[in-house]
């Protein structure tokens, strides 16, 4: 029996989807099954097929499991970082909650759903906890308010609505509001100096 061209090319999707021989040997034991060369419109669909899946097989093995960069402004992680933040403000020992100012360092691992790691700083807001009809952007940053630096492990399974904090390490305040008490701050001057890299505190008025 002669299968027609269609028919083959769906056979040998089938066999490169269900077995670990390579897309050559399924184009040569397909055509070695029919009477003379194959129909050129059939040879140009095989031959196509068997190159998008050795480009994507080449690609599946340099890249499995690595870290890819993820823009920090990027809607996707818009509920990864909101859950890191109030996974942080929570476990925080102040009345005031968290918000966050600044976001780097983003990198995701395909995992059983996605895997992310990045940085946050964070600043103490004007705002006290528990409010569950709060929104976080509306807070101030208090002047003078403690200023965390963090670095977050999380898993995601967005099919699940799932989003698990697995490992979050902070940097002791730099800024104390005892410290600053009296003075005034100029908080986002501060943050800029932070974000390019210096530890020293701006000079207080």
């Amino acid at each position: 029996m002669r299968l027609r061209s269609t028919q083959l090319c769906w056979l040998s999707i089938a066999l490169l989807l269900n077995s670990d021989i390579s897309p050559s040997t399924v184009v040569i034991e397909i055509t070695s099954g029919v009477r003379g060369l194959p129909p050129p419109d059939m040879r140009f669909q095989l031959t196509t097929i068997a190159f998008l899946f050795s480009i994507s097989s080449v690609m599946a093995s340099q890249c499995s499991g690595c870290w890819q960069d993820v823009d920090p402004n990027s809607t996707d992680i818009t509920n990864v970082i909101e859950k890191a933040r109030s996974h942080i403000s929570m476990q925080r020992n102040s009345q005031f909650q968290l918000k966050v100012t600044e976001i780097s360092d983003v990198k995701r691992q395909v995992v059983a759903g996605f895997k992310y790691k990045f940085k946050l700083i964070l600043c103490t807001t004007e705002c006290k906890k528990p409010n569950d009809k709060l929104i976080i952007e509306d807070c101030q940053c208090q002047d003078g308010g403690a200023i965390l630096t963090c670095k977050v492990t999380l898993v995601e399974r967005a099919w699940q609505n799932y989003r698990e904090v697995t490992n979050s390490e902070c940097e002791p305040p730099l800024i104390l509001v005892s410290y600053l008490n009296g003075h005034d701050f100029d908080i986002q001057g501060w943050l800029n100096m932070r974000l390019a890299g210096s530890e020293e505190i701006p000079n207080l008025t």
